[in-house]
């Protein structure tokens, strides 16, 4: 499987580990099923680490767009951010960051994963942050 999901139950966020090759099909398949955990549990934080990722098939810019658009749709609970952190940024990252918040997703990438915890948790303001 290229992805894993895990659960912490102590800061109370949902972790998203892609790794290998991936397809957008499989991008979507993970992004629903970390929804549901979200919906049963309550939890409004995601961190999605891609760290492992070594491509994603059929990328193109149709999908980023497909992909960072469909948020809209609110699969998760309203107030949830998602916190990306990607094997390296990118265009393709920074456009998919892009048209997911301008469709009202609170998703920002980051470069560090204690900072993007501390975003996560409210320790670092929206404000604070530095566009990637």
């Amino acid at each position: 499987m290229p992805y894993e999901i895990a659960v912490d139950q102590e800061l109370e966020l949902i972790e998203i580990h892609v790794m290998g090759e991936t397809n957008p099909l499989e991008a979507l398949e993970a992004r629903n099923r970390a929804a549901l955990i979200s919906a049963e549990r309550g939890y409004r934080k995601v961190v999605v680490y891609g760290s492992r990722l070594e491509k994603i098939q059929g990328f193109s810019p149709a999908m980023i767009f497909n992909f960072a658009s469909s948020f809209r749709q609110k699969p998760f609970p309203l107030g949830t951010k998602f916190a990306i952190i990607p094997a390296r940024v990118s265009g393709s990252v920074n456009t998919l960051a892009r048209i997911a918040r301008e469709h009202g997703t609170r998703m920002h990438i980051f470069e560090d994963g204690g900072l993007a915890i501390d975003w996560l948790s409210g320790s670092l303001a929206t404000a604070e942050l530095e566009v990637i």
